[in-house]
């Protein structure tokens, strides 16, 4: 999700923030095993930083690195597995007692823990990148209640009215990011119709949903 604009404006603001309120405190930043489109990412991010910040990061893809840190941390103080000599307690170079390895957010913990996945009444749908995708409901009487809850990473939603050759637009196209917490919805329909829910990814070049 690097090139969501959610992730970008994020980075864009955290950039701003450390500029402003904190300047020089950062004496060296290695990016460490950056993947092959992290050159892009960076032209985004780079002009919201000062040289002098800038020109203490380092990026590397995966060799090369290793000399650069040993200038400034000495090999006791790193795990064997990144050039250091501290090792596992029961052996081994990934020192796990000393550094979390990260992973995914459990769901008793995590904000909504993924409600719909376990709903055996939704419909889970997969929108292939640079694609969009429509759902159409029919409501035969007037005044009829329409629901909807929905989990997505994402994407673009809006709400049409297809009622013969009209197509009038109910709810405007916004983008929506509930991935961990559903989005709940509900509208009196005043006209019968077929009421098209519309699922857009064509802004995303290399994620499917």
């Amino acid at each position: 999700q690097v090139y969501s604009w959610q992730v970008v404006d994020y980075i864009r603001a955290l950039v701003g923030l450390y500029e402003n309120n904190y300047p020089e405190t950062l004496k060296l930043g290695l990016l460490v095993n950056t993947p092959s489109f992290f050159p892009v990412f960076w032209k985004l991010i780079r002009p919201f930083l000062s040289e002098r910040t800038a020109g203490k990061i380092k990026i590397f893809s995966k060799d090369g690195w290793l000399p650069i840190l040993l200038e400034y941390v000495d090999p006791s103080q790193l795990p064997a597995q990144w050039g250091g000599t501290i090792v596992h307690p029961e052996g081994g170079p990934r020192c796990t007692h000393i550094i979390g390895p990260g992973g995914d957010l459990p769901d008793a913990v995590s904000r909504g823990g993924g409600a719909l996945a376990v709903d055996p009444e939704a419909v889970s749908c997969f929108l292939e990148r640079g694609r969009s995708m429509e759902v159409p409901v029919r409501v035969e009487v007037p005044g009829a209640k329409l629901h909807w809850r929905l989990q997505a990473k994402d994407v673009g939603f809006a709400l049409w009215r297809v009622s013969g050759e009209d197509r009038v637009q109910v709810l405007a196209p916004r983008r929506i990011a509930c991935d961990k917490d559903p989005e709940y919805g509900q509208m009196h329909c005043e006209h019968p119709g077929t009421y098209t829910f519309t699922f857009d990814n064509s802004f995303s070049w290399f994620n499917g949903k």
